[in-house]
């Protein structure tokens, strides 16, 4: 009972070094060499949250199917696993539909969470679906 409850925040450590990894990379390619198509960082923050992203958010949930021992997974699993990423999307929704996108830092820290959070759920379902998939056969 206990590793489900703390698999979640598990989950959402690794957010962490996500976040310290892709501010340091995006202010030292702006420093460097500058942004693509002047675009502000949006076409190397969407290549980072694709690579890295996707390396650290599968590298969380092998670290959560081994501490929980999941075998056969279900879609209540992916929710309760989710569920702290789930709170961030409607968090960040709520504050940006009430407040408004202004373009100010703020803002796009909302909208890097909003897309960070999305993908880490994506990366979830997708790890426990292939999982429920190798473990069904």
């Amino acid at each position: 009972m206990i590793k489900k409850i703390l698999s979640p925040i598990i989950y959402i450590v690794f957010l962490v070094p996500f976040l310290i990894g892709t501010i340091w990379i995006i202010t030292t390619v702006e420093r460097t060499t500058g942004f693509l198509f002047d675009m502000s960082g949006f076409v190397e923050l969407s290549f980072l949250i694709l690579t890295l992203g996707t390396l650290l958010f599968w590298l969380a949930n092998c670290a959560m199917a081994g501490f929980e021992k999941l075998l056969n997974p279900t879609s209540l699993d992916h929710f309760r696993q989710a569920s702290l990423y789930y709170l961030i999307v409607v968090c960040t929704l709520t504050s940006l539909l009430r407040y408004g996108y202004h373009g100010g830092l703020g803002e796009a820290f909302l909208l890097m969470y909003l897309l960070i959070s999305i993908w880490a759920i994506i990366i979830n379902a997708i790890f426990l679906y292939r999982r429920y998939k190798v473990n069904s056969i």
